[in-house]
């Protein structure tokens, strides 16, 4: 039931990534001097949502309890960020919204922050992963090791028949 839970979150963390990427691109496309910190924003969400994806077809009951704080802040900081991108687009006064949406609505500096944050919990989904995969190897390495102990016992049990015979 936690690994259904969990990829529910990772789900709803995905579907928020892709949402901000849109409109992260859309902003990109029509914002004059963005600079490359917008298209280093998207590229970062879009490899943290390439994480997570992998993290969803490889789900196994260790990976739940490595990830469960860091996605619910995950899903958390991008709500955030999606929500003051959506307020800048959204505004009250139509020129102001025009205006708004000619220039990207952070700072350089801002921007960077966010791309920081992103990549930090794509580090850190990226060591669950790894770390998951590596239990898993080594559970599956335990139960070939536990099959050709099993044989191996089976075999001289046939020896020690065949002797006594």
């Amino acid at each position: 039931m936690a690994e259904f839970s969990l990829a529910v979150n990772i789900l709803t963390v995905v579907d928020i990534a892709i949402k901000l990427t849109a409109l992260s691109s859309q902003y990109s496309s029509s914002a004059k001097d963005h600079g490359t910190t917008v298209h280093t924003l998207i590229r970062e969400i879009s490899t943290l949502t390439g994480v997570l994806n992998a993290f969803s077809t490889s789900l196994s009951p260790q990976g739940a309890h490595l990830i469960d704080g860091p996605l619910e802040e995950c899903k958390k900081q991008l709500l955030e960020l999606h929500e003051f991108l959506l307020k800048q687009v959204r505004g009250t006064n139509r020129w102001i919204r025009m205006g708004r949406s000619l220039k990207w609505p952070m700072r350089e500096r801002e921007t960077m922050v966010w791309v920081e944050r992103i990549e930090r919990f794509k580090r850190t989904f990226s060591l669950a992963l790894q770390a998951d995969g590596m239990s898993v190897t080594g559970k599956i390495c335990a139960e070939i090791a536990e099959v050709k102990r099993a044989q191996e016992q089976e075999r001289k049990e046939v020896l020690a028949e065949r002797q006594r015979r």
